[in-house]
């Protein structure tokens, strides 16, 4: 096998690799971030660029010079609209740090009409190029009479492409913003230079020239998919206020189950599509098990290595990150409560040498039957509210670590379930029997295991319980944040310029958080960010006081949203959040000051503070966006 056969061989990999991930990555951005107008200037990027590698696969297959000529042409559909998506995408880009521009927007629009003309030309007329070299592996138009107009056209839109995008960065208020508009351009023109037909300027080529040809079309691809990768994970922020991490553990999975596992495929097709007459198998047998062998194979290996790449990925949260797999691994339903204590109450009947038993829990202030076990029809019909009441007072004088926590109550012997280091009753497991029970110290050990397992099952069950109650509450406003897309549109009808819309949710946070802690004076107020937002000003000029001042009455008025109606209490759940910010920030009491009024401990106001912390910036945020929103729809500015 030669250099050059080894070299085609790898350069049709790469470009069947790179039209797959083009076309998955266009079905990614365009699931996740369809209302973004940079998503859609970087899908028509990626249609172009499919084009245009869809033929350089193909090609090389057709056999007669006139199908060549034609797929040739086609591909124009490609190169001759890259130029307008380049413009496209470097406006969209510089819209969404809040500059839009009709003179912009009409270049880019007049852009797709010129290169729709210029594919026509080069569909239907010699102009622009004309019938050139069939010589496989490597045919090739000509340049017509247009052309050199054709590769101004081409450089002036990348170059000016690349200049709106630098503008883009300089207006970034943010380091965030600044930190992904670099990664996205320092990738930017790598599609639009590996499309350009550069062969058309080429002359007649000998061996050495076509080598040369494709060890550099294959390092080329080999940029382009990376570079295809970073503008992606780029985009894929745009018009969503996820967070990064989903962000970036989604687009990593789908790039391995999706193109990662389709390149895999072709590679398996392309290779034994070589090498069926030297195993002398049929080459649809050889498919059919290969294909299907890699699939099965794939999803094992990814089951297996996807904790391991999401640590990779997560290089700075990977104690968070287990924490999180740990939960996930944990988590009990209300079935999986269920399943447990029947388990374990059927182990505990059987030690106990009883038919029947039952295991009843506290949920919402009373007493549910959660596990049975024989015949013990509704035993909360028998054990009524006084009965329970006068065995968790019973139970409560049995010590802690009694040998043996049963107590004798109707035929049946009662344990109390308690919440761990607590007299808290949590519980009771009750196994019905006869008369005294003649257990070895084994079976009493047994039993006393098995009370833990119950236990400690009921605890972590309210314990998470209390987590879903948390996320219930979070998810309405983690989909109020989704609503406002990030960024909101900035299509003419909107063009926000405040650092609440093109500020990542982190560092508006952090803001917010500066901003609470100075709240009476300092630096991190007078000199914070969010002084430049909208409300501010409007409050500012509304008062006629400083900007510094007017912060803190927005401030004021954001935590006075969190105020519940009625009388103010200390100690009730819908007063905590307001509660800690007016003794924190407003009042400015201590922590531990704080903490013993809201009957709660340290660690526990820390998180709590973080969390009325954020809910000021959610509400902060919303009322910016409604300042933005109103004002561009009295009046939008065109620069």
């Amino acid at each position: 096998m030669t250099t050059l056969t080894v070299l085609l061989f790898l350069n049709e990999l790469v470009t069947a690799g790179i039209a797959i991930l083009a076309f998955s990555l266009a079905v990614y951005i365009f699931v996740n971030n369809f209302r973004s107008g940079v998503a859609w200037g970087f899908l028509a990027l990626l249609g172009s660029l499919l084009i245009v590698y869809v033929g350089d696969l193909v090609v090389p297959y057709v056999t007669k010079p006139e199908s060549v000529q034609r797929w040739l042409r086609l591909q124009w559909l490609g190169i001759g609209l890259m130029p307008a998506a380049y413009l496209h995408l470097s406006d969209a880009v510089l819209r969404t740090s809040g500059y839009p521009s009709i003179r912009r927007r009409t270049a880019v629009i007049g852009s797709y009409a010129l290169s729709t003309f210029l594919v026509a030309l080069a569909w239907f007329s010699d102009v622009l190029v004309q019938p050139g070299t069939y010589a496989p592996p490597i045919s090739q138009m000509a340049a017509g009479p247009f052309f050199p107009f054709f590769a101004l056209y081409y450089a002036f839109t990348i170059l000016y492409g690349t200049y709106n995008v630098y503008l883009a960065r300089q207006h970034a208020l943010t380091e965030t913003a600044k930190r992904r508009i670099s990664r996205l351009a320092f990738t930017y023109t790598v599609p639009g230079l590996a499309v350009f037909p550069y062969l058309i300027l080429t002359p007649q080529r000998g061996g050495m020239l076509t080598w040369a040809v494709y060890a550099i079309t294959l390092a080329g691809n080999v940029l382009v998919a990376l570079a295809l990768i970073i503008m992606a994970y780029t985009v894929a922020y745009y018009g969503v206020l996820t967070y990064e991490r989903v962000i970036k553990r989604n687009l990593v999975r789908f790039l391995l189950a999706g193109p990662g596992l389709a390149a895999g495929v072709v590679i398996i097709a392309l290779t034994l599509m070589r090498l069926d007459s030297v195993l002398n198998v049929p080459r649809q047998v050889l498919l059919v098990f290969s294909i299907t062998g890699l699939i099965v194979v794939a999803q094992g290996v990814l089951n297996v290595l996807t904790p391991w790449i999401d640590r990779l990925v997560y290089t700075q949260d990977r104690q968070e990150l287990t924490w999180l797999e740990e939960l996930e691994h944990r988590l009990l339903t209300s079935t999986d409560l269920h399943q447990v204590l029947t388990n374990i109450l059927l182990a505990l009947c059987e030690t106990l040498r009883s038919n029947r038993g039952f295991v009843a829990v506290i949920v919402e202030d009373a007493w549910r039957l959660q596990a049975a076990c024989g015949p013990v029809g509704n035993i909360l019909d028998t054990f009524t509210a006084p009965h329970l009441a006068a065995i968790v007072r019973t139970a409560r004088d049995i010590p802690i670590d009694s040998p043996w926590p049963f107590i004798p109550y109707e035929h049946y012997l009662i344990a109390p379930l308690r919440a761990e280091g607590d007299t808290t009753i949590i519980g009771l497991i009750g196994i019905a029997t006869r008369g005294p029970l003649p257990l070895n110290d084994e079976e009493r050990k047994r039993v006393r295991e098995l009370l833990k397992r119950a236990q400690a099952a009921v605890e972590d069950y309210y314990l998470q319980q209390q987590i879903f109650a948390l996320v219930r509450e979070t998810i309405p406003t983690i989909v109020r944040l989704q609503q406002l897309h990030g960024s909101p549109r900035m299509d003419g009808q909107l063009a926000p310029t405040s650092p609440a819309i093109t500020a990542s949710e982190d560092d508006f946070v952090r803001w917010v958080w500066d901003a609470l802690r100075h709240f009476w004076g300092g630096p991190k107020l007078s000199e914070n960010p969010l002084l430049d937002l909208q409300v501010v000003a409007e409050e500012a000029e509304a008062s006629g006081s400083h900007r510094t001042r007017a912060l803190q009455n927005v401030l004021l008025k954001a935590i006075e949203r969190l105020r519940p109606e009625g009388h103010r209490q200390m100690t009730t759940s819908e007063w905590l959040l307001y509660n800690i910010l007016d003794l924190k920030f407003v009042q400015g009491k201590r922590v531990r000051e704080i903490a013993h009024r809201l009957a709660m401990s340290e660690s526990d106001l820390y998180r709590k503070q973080r969390i009325a912390v954020a809910e000021v910036a959610r509400i902060l945020r919303e009322m910016e966006v409604e300042r933005v929103r109103g004002k561009n729809g009295e009046n939008q500015p065109q620069p």
